[in-house]
């Protein structure tokens, strides 16, 4: 335990405190556990514990009555994170007394306060990055917008371009009036004009993007002083996890929450900033130190996960990184581990070697789940070694595949039920009319937005069933679709306001109208020439009937359900609860960034190369501060490792010479010089 000059130190006499919840833990630990009122800041290395010493210190507060359930809020950067801690509370507390603490996300923490408080928001829509791109683009393709679509076309600028810029801009807490006046070329100028067309655009479709739940919560508080210490007095004791990974905005946020001498525990480690594309620095904590005067420090060097070879190795390279505060890591489970680096011709043998690898692991006993299979990008590197999985008949989950309501017909349904909740979501009226297809095309879903806006206040429903917009159909076919369509959502918003029926039933009269999604799939389940098809129709019923169960669960599980409440889980917003016995029993392969805060006995690591790990434009870049983000994010995918690391690099990949091995594994010791040189 170390404390700054300055600073407060951590209350000591740990072993006299005498508690069952402080078993086991190291003084470095209990130290953290048992600190008293006032700011804690707590550098966590990788696998030392932090998650088990946030739920032992909310459990601890609990047992020596220094608060209520109710006061405590804990906020993780993740949902997977909140759910870990919750599980941990449940099994220390039992489920009642550890269901009044409340854990949970930045976003959802944001968004439940602007419902809670500001009137417009209670049926706003919530807009992720595709969405939101997709809403930027059908701004700039109106014909009215010729002059943007001109500039931006003779610019190169594309939507995901501009959608970037402007997420980026709010993260920081930079006001488009900032923006424009900062604007310092043309293309600046031309984003500057979009945003402000973007937010005018937003406001007609009752939506906000995730960046906007942070700007707007931020605005909330920082203009209503009774408001702010109304949420200070709900969280007399606020913890943070993950703060390393926080953007300005969130930070600013987690400020504004905890007052400066406030009962404020923030966790992180600057070695573990891999979100810098996010906003993310290591300088963040530094920051939220200047903000907390007075603060306790403590280090936990401990590393509870990786063999000495391994944390050695990881701790050898991060070491080059100088905009960081040394920390000498200690390898609770001491020598006996391997990390090693392997050399290939091409991604094949590669591949080959890595099935070689998973199958040695198993034969000596490890279950897939304790192996991982990590690479800087995914797409890039990975497709050879999940082809050569599926061929040696080797079950394995790649993260970052479509989960349920990422499916193509999912989303679908989703917006349906997007639609019902907010009927001026211009974004989910369009995938809605068009799953199934309709005969509806662009010229008439504009049609029928102009109608609502101009007749119906931009109700897209109401705006369906009005006749001028049913004859803007192409055909007879298409008008009598919209005229179904219309009628058969009208019916479900009438009963959802009602408040008589499950939004299981409603969401299933919507799915089931009349020439909609579900009778469109059992028409070609039962029709088509097609096997495949078939074959396939048969899934995506069963998928549509997994939502439903899906909302079901919800509501069994929710006191007060309400639709806006579920689309908030779809968004990654609400915690979701695991199913008792629920295991996945595959080999995974991620990306690094998924990966974070998980861990394996067996870490493959591949595609060790100059020009993926470190990625080609933070080498070419010349900037230093990148080169140290991708060191970090070798430091996090080696200390993901338990027992074994195996990193490879190739001399050929996807048909041309690699640029040699990573310069990180020279750094880590792994290779010789000699070695880097040859290669």
């Amino acid at each position: 335990m170390t404390t700054e000059a300055g600073t407060r130190p951590v209350m000591r006499g740990c072993k006299n405190q005498g508690h069952a919840l402080l078993e086991g833990l190291t003084s470095e630990q209990c130290q953290a556990v048992t600190h008293g009122h006032g700011p804690l800041l707590i550098q966590a290395g990788p696998g030392s514990g932090k998650t088990r010493v946030l739920a032992t210190r909310i459990a601890f507060l609990l047992a020596t009555k220094a608060t209520q359930p109710a006061e405590i809020l804990a906020v993780s950067f993740s949902v997977r994170a909140a759910d870990e801690l919750k599980t941990r509370l449940r099994d220390m507390l039992g489920v009642e007394r550890a269901g009044g603490v409340r854990a949970t996300t930045l976003h959802s923490l944001c968004a439940r306060l602007l419902r809670e408080n500001v009137a417009w928001f209670r049926d706003t829509s919530i807009y992720d990055q595709l969405e939101t791109q997709r809403a930027i683009d059908w701004l700039v393709s109106k014909k009215q917008r010729g002059e943007i679509l001109a500039g931006l076309s003779h610019h190169g600028i594309a939507a995901n371009e501009i959608e970037r810029e402007i997420t980026a801009a709010k993260n920081r807490l930079i006001t488009a009036d900032e923006y424009e006046r900062r604007a310092g070329n043309e293309t600046e100028k031309l984003v500057a004009g979009v945003w402000r067309l973007l937010d005018d655009e937003m406001v007609e479709r009752n939506a906000v993007t995730f960046t906007d739940l942070l700007v707007s919560a931020i605005d909330l508080l920082a203009t209503r002083p009774y408001l702010l210490e109304e949420q200070r007095a709900k969280a007399r004791w606020l913890l943070v996890d993950e703060v390393q990974d926080l953007n300005p905005a969130q930070l600013e946020l987690v400020c504004l929450l905890g007052a400066p001498d406030g009962n404020v525990t923030v966790v992180g480690d600057p070695d573990q900033v891999v979100f810098g594309f996010q906003g993310a620095d290591a300088a963040g904590m530094r920051r939220l130190a200047d903000r907390f005067p007075g603060y306790a420090r403590a280090t936990l060097r401990r590393n509870y996960r990786s063999r000495e070879e391994i944390l050695t190795a990881a701790s050898r390279c991060i070491a080059q990184n100088l905009d960081r505060d040394p920390k000498a890591l200690i390898a609770q489970r001491g020598p006996g581990g391997s990390a090693t680096v392997h050399v290939f011709g091409d991604e094949q043998a590669e591949a080959s070697w890595v099935v070689h690898q998973v199958r040695r692991a198993l034969g000596a006993g490890f279950t897939p789940e304790e192996i991982l299979i990590l690479c800087r990008k995914v797409m890039q590197v990975t497709r050879p070694v999940r082809h050569t999985l599926n061929l040696a008949g080797i079950p394995h989950r790649m993260i970052g595949e479509l989960g349920l309501y990422e499916l193509a017909p999912v989303r679908a349904a989703l917006a349906h039920m997007a639609l019902l909740s907010n009927p001026l979501d211009v974004e989910a009226f369009t995938h809605a009319i068009r799953t199934p297809k309709r005969g509806i095309g662009s010229h008439t879903i504009s049609r029928i937005v102009a109608i609502a806006r101009e007749e119906h206040d931009g109700d897209l429903i109401a705006a369906c069933a009005n006749r001028r917009a049913r004859n803007s159909a192409r055909s007879s076919e298409a008008e009598k679709n919209l005229a179904d369509f219309a009628n058969a959502l009208t019916t479900a918003r009438k009963e959802l306001a009602a408040g008589e029926r499950s939004l299981t039933n409603i969401t299933s009269m919507a799915l089931t109208m009349r020439g909609g999604i579900v009778t469109g799939y059992q028409h070609v389940r039962d029709h088509d020439q097609d096997a495949n098809k078939r074959h396939a129709a048969v899934g995506v019923l069963e998928d549509l009937r997994s939502l439903l169960r899906h909302i079901q669960s919800y509501e069994q599980q929710e006191t007060g359900a309400t639709l806006p409440g579920f689309l908030e889980i779809v968004a990654g917003l609400g915690l979701q609860q695991i199913e008792p016995g629920q295991r996945d029993r595959r080999v995974t392969i991620s990306s690094i960034h998924r990966a974070k805060g998980g861990e394996a006995r067996l870490v493959i690591l591949i595609g060790c190369e100059e020009g993926v790990l470190p990625a080609w434009q933070a080498a070419e870049s010349g900037d230093a501060r990148e080169i140290e983000e991708e060191r970090r994010l070798f430091y996090v995918a080696a200390t993901r490792a338990k027992d074994i690391l195996a990193c490879s690099h190739v001399q050929q990949r996807h048909g041309r010479p690699t640029s040699g091995p990573s310069r990180f594994l020279l750094e880590a010791g792994l290779i010789e010089a000699e070695a880097a040189s040859a290669a």
